[in-house]
């Protein structure tokens, strides 16, 4: 998988909630998540000012602010992986240049956003957008998967499970979510944009010449640059 899209859909979930990076990766206490998703309602009710727009389509300060926020906690996460849990080296490599990384500044944060924002325009474009209900039936499965993992019969997996699922739980009380209401206004958006991108990536892949496919993912960033290039932006 290209690695641009990848990061990509790391900015989705950071976006939406960050529901799905709390499925799959310890961020922080249930304090700090119920306080995020206070603070993720405040940030989607109170959008603060246009900062850019991407063909017609509006980003608001406060998708810089909730950006910055749940990278702050991923980051939070990952070290405490990175401390608490053994890796192969290859991985713990890949995760000290991570934790040693600069913290994104605005215009990087804004940078992501606008690449996600023209992705999902090109993937809707080109037919590659699946339905609401789709999207909602997918994302109610991924949620029975997480609830299903709380019975596993492996004990480390179950532990996992059950503090994943509490940090979750945490932050749709901060949010003021049931949980049907966060399979339906976060789950199912995110998972309509994952598969849209999912898609856009292995069309271009496929109708690339068999002698370039080996260079798909670096072909696959030049591609999205120059959709960012002839985007209508203004920021």
């Amino acid at each position: 998988m290209n690695k641009k899209l990848i990061i990509l859909f790391i900015t989705i979930f950071i976006l939406l909630t960050a529901g799905t990076v709390v499925a799959l990766t310890p961020l922080g206490n249930t304090i700090e998540m119920f306080l995020f998703g206070q603070n993720l309602k405040k940030y989607h009710t109170e959008k603060g000012a246009v900062i850019a727009t991407i063909n017609g389509t509006a980003i608001y300060e406060s998708q810089i602010k909730a950006e910055k926020e749940a990278l702050k906690l991923t980051k939070k996460g990952l070290r405490e992986q990175y401390e608490n849990e053994e890796w192969p080296e290859e991985v713990k490599k890949q995760m000290e240049i991570d934790l040693n990384r600069s913290d994104k500044t605005d215009d990087e944060i804004l940078s992501d956003i606008i690449l996600n924002e023209v992705l999902w325009q090109e993937s809707c474009q080109k037919g590659f957008n699946i339905s609401e209900e789709e999207s909602f039936l997918e994302a109610k499965k991924e949620m029975e998967t997480l609830k299903n993992l709380l019975n596993s019969k492996n004990a480390d997996e179950q532990k996992s499970a059950e503090r994943n699922y509490a940090l979750l739980k945490e932050f749709m009380k901060g949010y003021g979510f049931s949980e049907d209401e966060y399979i339906k206004e976060i789950l199912t958006p995110m998972t309509q944009k994952n598969k849209a991108y999912i898609k856009l990536y292995e069309n271009f892949v496929n109708n690339l010449p068999e002698t370039e496919k080996e260079n798909a993912d670096t072909l696959f960033d030049k591609y999205t640059d120059e959709l960012v290039n002839h985007a209508k932006i203004s920021r």
